[in-house]
Protein backbone atom coordinates (compact mmCIF):
# COMPACT_ATOMS: atom_id res chain seq x y z
CA UNK A 1 0.00 0.00 0.00
CA UNK A 2 2.71 2.34 1.23
CA UNK A 3 4.78 1.37 -1.75
CA UNK A 4 1.99 1.78 -4.20
CA UNK A 5 1.34 5.23 -3.02
CA UNK A 6 4.68 5.97 -3.30
CA UNK A 7 5.26 4.61 -7.13
CA UNK A 8 1.87 6.83 -7.82
CA UNK A 9 3.23 9.88 -6.42
CA UNK A 10 6.44 9.61 -7.56
CA UNK A 11 4.75 9.95 -11.54
CA UNK A 12 4.48 13.63 -12.32
CA UNK A 13 1.17 15.35 -11.79
CA UNK A 14 0.99 15.75 -15.30
CA UNK A 15 2.03 12.53 -15.91
CA UNK A 16 -1.34 11.04 -13.92
CA UNK A 17 -3.44 13.97 -15.24
CA UNK A 18 -2.89 11.72 -18.86
CA UNK A 19 -2.83 8.58 -17.44
CA UNK A 20 -5.56 8.68 -14.58
CA UNK A 21 -4.65 7.02 -10.97
CA UNK A 22 -2.77 3.52 -10.10
CA UNK A 23 -2.14 2.79 -14.12
CA UNK A 24 1.55 3.51 -14.53
CA UNK A 25 1.72 1.74 -17.89
CA UNK A 26 0.10 4.86 -19.71
CA UNK A 27 2.53 7.64 -17.75
CA UNK A 28 4.53 5.69 -19.73
CA UNK A 29 3.68 5.86 -22.93
CA UNK A 30 3.13 9.36 -22.49
CA UNK A 31 6.72 10.24 -21.48
CA UNK A 32 8.06 8.55 -23.77
CA UNK A 33 6.30 10.20 -26.08
CA UNK A 34 7.24 13.61 -24.41
CA UNK A 35 10.59 12.46 -24.27
CA UNK A 36 10.88 11.45 -28.70
CA UNK A 37 9.27 14.76 -28.78
CA UNK A 38 11.85 16.80 -27.33
CA UNK A 39 14.52 14.82 -28.93
CA UNK A 40 13.28 15.44 -32.25
CA UNK A 41 12.88 18.45 -31.47
CA UNK A 42 16.49 18.98 -30.82
CA UNK A 43 17.37 17.43 -33.80
CA UNK A 44 15.41 19.74 -35.44
CA UNK A 45 17.16 22.53 -34.17
CA UNK A 46 20.85 20.88 -34.47
CA UNK A 47 19.87 20.11 -38.05
CA UNK A 48 19.11 23.60 -38.60
CA UNK A 49 22.25 24.93 -36.80
CA UNK A 50 24.43 22.80 -38.85
CA UNK A 51 22.52 24.05 -41.79
CA UNK A 52 23.27 27.30 -40.98
CA UNK A 53 27.11 26.82 -40.55
CA UNK A 54 27.12 24.78 -43.93
CA UNK A 55 25.70 28.04 -45.43
CA UNK A 56 28.08 30.64 -43.91
CA UNK A 57 30.50 28.39 -45.23
CA UNK A 58 29.61 28.10 -48.74
CA UNK A 59 28.65 32.13 -49.00
CA UNK A 60 32.23 32.37 -47.40
CA UNK A 61 34.21 30.19 -49.80
CA UNK A 62 32.22 31.65 -52.59
CA UNK A 63 33.60 35.91 -51.80
CA UNK A 64 36.58 34.35 -51.72
CA UNK A 65 36.88 32.83 -54.53
CA UNK A 66 34.94 36.18 -56.22
CA UNK A 67 37.61 38.04 -54.81
CA UNK A 68 40.21 35.73 -55.70
CA UNK A 69 38.48 35.88 -59.23
CA UNK A 70 38.19 39.46 -59.79
CA UNK A 71 41.79 39.77 -58.52
CA UNK A 72 43.42 37.63 -61.16
CA UNK A 73 40.75 37.66 -64.25
CA UNK A 74 39.45 41.95 -64.21
CA UNK A 75 41.64 44.91 -63.68
CA UNK A 76 39.54 48.03 -65.02
CA UNK A 77 39.27 48.64 -67.96
CA UNK A 78 40.61 51.66 -68.05
CA UNK A 79 44.02 50.39 -66.89
CA UNK A 80 43.61 48.09 -69.38
CA UNK A 81 43.40 50.20 -72.34
CA UNK A 82 45.71 52.73 -71.28
CA UNK A 83 48.07 49.53 -71.49
CA UNK A 84 47.26 48.89 -74.94
CA UNK A 85 47.63 52.06 -76.25
CA UNK A 86 50.84 52.02 -74.75
CA UNK A 87 51.35 48.37 -76.56
CA UNK A 88 50.09 50.51 -79.79
CA UNK A 89 52.88 53.05 -79.18
CA UNK A 90 55.66 50.57 -78.81
CA UNK A 91 54.94 48.55 -81.83
CA UNK A 92 54.38 51.48 -83.63
CA UNK A 93 57.59 53.19 -82.93
CA UNK A 94 59.32 49.56 -83.45
CA UNK A 95 58.23 49.66 -87.15
CA UNK A 96 60.39 50.85 -90.15
CA UNK A 97 58.11 53.01 -92.09
CA UNK A 98 58.10 55.01 -88.62
CA UNK A 99 60.71 55.08 -85.82
CA UNK A 100 62.63 51.59 -86.86
CA UNK A 101 63.32 51.18 -83.28
CA UNK A 102 62.80 47.02 -83.67
CA UNK A 103 64.11 46.39 -80.71
CA UNK A 104 61.02 47.55 -79.00
CA UNK A 105 59.12 45.08 -80.40
CA UNK A 106 60.92 42.75 -77.77
CA UNK A 107 58.82 44.59 -75.24
CA UNK A 108 56.17 46.30 -77.09
CA UNK A 109 53.78 43.37 -76.13
CA UNK A 110 53.83 43.04 -72.63
CA UNK A 111 51.43 45.50 -71.66
CA UNK A 112 48.93 44.50 -73.52
CA UNK A 113 49.30 40.51 -72.67
CA UNK A 114 48.80 41.93 -69.44
CA UNK A 115 45.96 43.40 -69.87
CA UNK A 116 44.40 40.87 -72.23
CA UNK A 117 45.45 38.88 -69.02
CA UNK A 118 43.12 40.19 -66.81
CA UNK A 119 39.92 40.63 -68.86
CA UNK A 120 37.22 38.09 -69.85
CA UNK A 121 38.08 36.87 -73.46
CA UNK A 122 34.46 38.93 -74.99
CA UNK A 123 36.31 41.79 -73.85
CA UNK A 124 39.62 41.43 -75.03
CA UNK A 125 39.43 42.44 -78.93
CA UNK A 126 38.04 45.87 -77.39
CA UNK A 127 41.25 46.31 -75.62
CA UNK A 128 43.73 44.59 -77.79
CA UNK A 129 41.84 47.63 -80.36
CA UNK A 130 44.02 50.63 -79.25
CA UNK A 131 47.25 48.67 -79.95
CA UNK A 132 46.48 46.96 -83.16
CA UNK A 133 45.01 50.49 -84.51
CA UNK A 134 47.84 51.91 -82.97
CA UNK A 135 50.83 49.50 -84.35
CA UNK A 136 48.77 49.50 -87.82
CA UNK A 137 49.70 53.36 -87.80
CA UNK A 138 53.20 52.55 -87.23
CA UNK A 139 53.39 49.98 -89.87
CA UNK A 140 51.36 51.93 -92.55
CA UNK A 141 51.49 55.38 -91.93
CA UNK A 142 51.90 55.45 -96.32
CA UNK A 143 48.61 53.91 -96.90
CA UNK A 144 46.80 57.07 -97.43
CA UNK A 145 48.98 58.63 -99.69
CA UNK A 146 49.03 55.56 -101.64
CA UNK A 147 44.96 54.67 -101.43
CA UNK A 148 43.98 58.29 -100.53
CA UNK A 149 43.49 59.25 -97.17
CA UNK A 150 39.44 57.88 -96.63
CA UNK A 151 40.87 54.30 -98.07
CA UNK A 152 44.11 54.44 -96.49
CA UNK A 153 42.58 55.16 -92.86
CA UNK A 154 40.34 52.51 -93.57
CA UNK A 155 42.70 50.16 -94.13
CA UNK A 156 44.86 51.24 -91.21
CA UNK A 157 41.82 50.65 -88.88
CA UNK A 158 41.41 47.29 -90.94
CA UNK A 159 44.53 45.88 -90.12
CA UNK A 160 44.07 47.39 -86.72
CA UNK A 161 41.23 45.23 -86.12
CA UNK A 162 43.65 42.10 -87.72
CA UNK A 163 46.20 42.46 -85.54
CA UNK A 164 43.39 42.93 -82.15
CA UNK A 165 41.71 39.53 -83.51
CA UNK A 166 45.02 37.80 -83.53
CA UNK A 167 45.80 38.74 -80.03
CA UNK A 168 42.14 37.59 -78.87
CA UNK A 169 42.50 34.56 -80.85
CA UNK A 170 45.96 34.03 -79.09
CA UNK A 171 45.53 34.36 -75.86
CA UNK A 172 42.48 32.59 -75.61
CA UNK A 173 43.72 30.07 -76.96
CA UNK A 174 46.57 30.01 -74.72
CA UNK A 175 44.18 29.50 -71.82
CA UNK A 176 42.33 26.48 -73.83
CA UNK A 177 45.54 24.61 -74.27
CA UNK A 178 47.35 22.07 -71.42
CA UNK A 179 49.17 24.27 -69.00
CA UNK A 180 52.90 23.15 -70.28
CA UNK A 181 51.65 23.78 -73.68
CA UNK A 182 49.53 27.05 -73.66
CA UNK A 183 53.25 28.96 -73.31
CA UNK A 184 52.71 28.78 -77.27
CA UNK A 185 49.16 29.79 -78.04
CA UNK A 186 49.82 33.35 -78.78
CA UNK A 187 52.80 32.54 -81.46
CA UNK A 188 51.35 29.40 -82.67
CA UNK A 189 48.33 31.66 -83.35
CA UNK A 190 50.68 34.42 -85.08
CA UNK A 191 52.55 31.94 -86.96
CA UNK A 192 49.36 30.47 -88.22
CA UNK A 193 48.39 34.14 -89.27
CA UNK A 194 51.62 34.70 -91.02
CA UNK A 195 51.44 31.61 -93.16
CA UNK A 196 47.75 31.86 -93.86
CA UNK A 197 48.74 35.33 -95.26
CA UNK A 198 52.06 33.73 -97.10
CA UNK A 199 50.00 30.61 -98.70
CA UNK A 200 46.40 32.04 -99.73
CA UNK A 201 45.93 33.50 -103.41
CA UNK A 202 44.49 36.94 -102.30
CA UNK A 203 46.05 37.37 -98.74
CA UNK A 204 49.99 37.25 -100.38
CA UNK A 205 48.92 40.28 -102.24
CA UNK A 206 47.91 42.00 -98.89
CA UNK A 207 50.00 44.84 -98.34
CA UNK A 208 50.04 44.97 -94.49
CA UNK A 209 52.96 44.38 -92.08
CA UNK A 210 53.35 41.61 -89.91
CA UNK A 211 55.50 41.20 -86.72
CA UNK A 212 58.61 39.91 -88.59
CA UNK A 213 59.55 43.26 -90.32
CA UNK A 214 60.45 45.09 -87.16
CA UNK A 215 63.31 43.17 -86.94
Amino acid sequence: MLAGRGSASSVPSAMRGCAGEGNPFPASRAAQRVARTIHDAGACRGRERHAAEVDMVRASAKASVTVVTGNEQHIGRTAALLLSVCSGLLMGAAQPALLDQGWLAWIGLVPVLIALHHQPPASRFIVALPCGIGWSVGAHVWYPAMFGPVWGTLLIVAVGCFYAGVLQFGTVLAERLPTPIGVIGLPLAWSAAEFGRTILPVAGDWWFELLAKTQ
